[in-house]
């Protein structure tokens, strides 16, 4: 006689991939030897057994592959026994496959700044499970993204287009922002939680006002690499040369052996090794520290530049002369540090200006604002304060 056909199937989909599933114990057979998960895409499907083998127990946890065409995923289960008989199936339970695949992309196609706002132009995600999408805006020197308007397939702004066959576009962000570089993106957000995004575009506003304003400012730093790793080896060499010095001891076995070891790195010269080889230890030490602060002072002076790059939209005026301001100490206002003439300047993309500051150093860190000032007497604002340490 089989067993008892299993009652009480019940099965969970995870947003991991698993499949968790129980079904009722089997109380009447006095010999029941496990039982059989069976799995399919269809109740329809030709199932197949999951494992080959009997499951002790009335639990089991299936992990199923999310990355296929059918959205169901169904499962029945049979009683086995010790003399090798096989119970009919159980009922059928079918549940939703996990899905972990984001909709396709969604296309940001154009942002155009207008005295209305910014005119957004975009293709929305083709995916036919998206139930939401969402546009979102940040300045370009900030991290954290601002929702500018969601919707969902239901919404007029689903479908909603505006202007005419040459220029279409979707919605208008009426916002008011000021004239800093804004980037802007569309994600598509399905079902499951799954988003994709387009690619991210940038706009910068038209002016509210009439106030030459720089924004954007930006800082980097950079340095001559192999200069400065030859002087940080040298000088960690003579600084670890020195603490063992003064650890293993004036006796003269012990010089002799800092010093060899600095002459074997090429931290010393063999005439200096011959100079100091039978000097007593305090005129080692004096030496080693001289070659320390030596080091030091070539590290410091060791070539770097910093590059300031910054927009102004007023590129039509005519530019006379910026003004550099720089400190190092953060709790001052920069003070006035350079002039940069206009054909002096980097122009890049007609509101992009790039200078350059020679005269830093290693391991500092500066403070700088920049002004910019026009041909007919009028000067912009201040740039925002901005800092860098430079280092390679």
């Amino acid at each position: 006689t089989p067993p008892a056909i299993p009652t009480g199937l019940i099965v969970e989909a995870q947003q991991t991939g698993d499949i968790a599933m129980t079904w009722d114990k089997n109380t009447t057979d006095t010999d029941i030897a496990g039982f059989r998960v069976y799995r399919g895409n269809t109740a329809e499907d030709q199932f197949f057994d999951v494992l080959g083998h009997d499951i002790i127990g009335n639990v089991f946890t299936d992990y199923v592959d999310t990355d296929v065409l059918t959205d169901k995923i169904c499962y029945k289960v049979l009683s086995t026994d010790k003399r090798g008989n096989y119970s009919d199936f159980s009922e059928v339970v079918c549940v939703d496959r996990p899905d972990m695949v984001g909709p396709s992309n969604p296309f940001l196609a154009s942002l155009f700044p207008t005295k209305q706002g910014i005119k957004v132009s975009w293709e929305l995600s083709q995916s036919s499970d998206v139930v939401k999408h969402i546009l979102q805006r940040k300045r370009r020197d900030e991290f954290s993204w601002t929702n500018v308007v969601a919707f969902t397939p239901s919404e007029p702004l689903h479908t909603q287009v505006f202007g005419s066959d040459i220029y279409q576009y979707n919605y208008i962000d009426k916002a008011p922002l000021v004239t800093v570089t804004y980037e802007y993106r569309l994600l598509a957000e399905d079902e499951a939680k799954n988003s994709s995004s387009s690619e991210v575009k940038e706009v910068i506003p038209l002016a509210l006002t009439s106030n030459l304003e720089i924004f954007d400012l930006e800082i980097i730093s950079e340095c001559g690499d192999e200069a400065i790793k030859k002087y940080e080896d040298l000088l960690a060499q003579l600084q670890n040369a020195q603490t063992s010095l003064g650890s293993g001891g004036s006796n003269q076995t012990n010089v002799t052996a800092t010093l060899i070891n600095l002459l074997s790195s090429g931290s010393i010269t063999l005439q200096q090794y011959g100079n100091m080889a039978n000097q007593p230890s305090g005129t080692v030490n004096n030496f080693i520290n001289n070659q320390i602060g030596q080091t030091q002072d070539k590290l410091y002076k060791t070539k770097c530049v910093v590059r300031l790059n910054w927009n102004f939209l007023e590129y039509e005026r005519n530019i006379a002369y910026i003004e550099i301001y720089r400190t190092t100490d953060p709790n001052l206002e920069p003070e006035f540090f350079n002039v940069i003439a206009e054909d002096e300047l980097i122009v890049y993309d007609q509101h992009t200006y790039i200078t350059l500051d020679f005269d830093v150093q290693i391991k500092t860190r500066y403070y700088y604002k920049v002004m910019m000032h026009m041909k007919d007497g009028t000067e912009s604002k201040f740039s925002r304060k901005i800092g860098i340490t430079v280092q390679p």
